[in-house]
């Protein structure tokens, strides 16, 4: 399934200094049938709590600021960092099974605001910036 050693010398051999190496390689695929062949199976990955969609550069500032206070939170959350449009990072809140989406731009930022989306049910509602790991934590519980 998996093999490796030490490498001394390997890194020196291709032009960088002399120094001590260790490493292995695994069969992904091979390790997927001995799961299988041992009667394991591998949990389902658990959905994310909270996404947090964004538009603007001022937005993305704030949901990194978000995303920190919800993750001390014990909250799972994740926001874009690859600057898709807004259609594509709603569509990867829904891949990534996020139970609730927040939404933060120019607009929302200015009135102190974030729009809060619960996936499941589709529902959108405004709730103050400064209330809103408190009403997740509600709406979590």
């Amino acid at each position: 399934v998996c093999g490796g050693g030490r490498y001394d010398g390997l890194v020196e051999e291709i032009g960088g200094p002399s120094i001590p190496g260790v490493g292995f390689g695994l069969g992904e695929e091979r390790l997927l049938l001995t799961l299988e062949n041992n009667n394991i199976e591998i949990p389902e990955p658990k959905g994310l709590d909270i996404f947090i969609v964004t538009m603007g550069e001022k937005a993305y500032r704030k949901a990194v600021e978000l995303a920190y206070k919800l993750r001390k939170n014990s909250i799972s959350v994740d926001i874009d960092h690859l600057n898709r449009s807004l259609k594509a990072q709603f569509k990867y809140s829904d891949k990534m099974n996020a139970k609730f989406t927040i939404v933060i731009g120019d607009n929302e930022l200015n009135n102190n605001v974030v729009a809060l989306k619960n996936m499941e049910t589709g529902n959108q509602e405004e709730i103050e910036l400064s209330s809103i790991i408190e009403e997740i934590i509600n709406k979590l519980s």
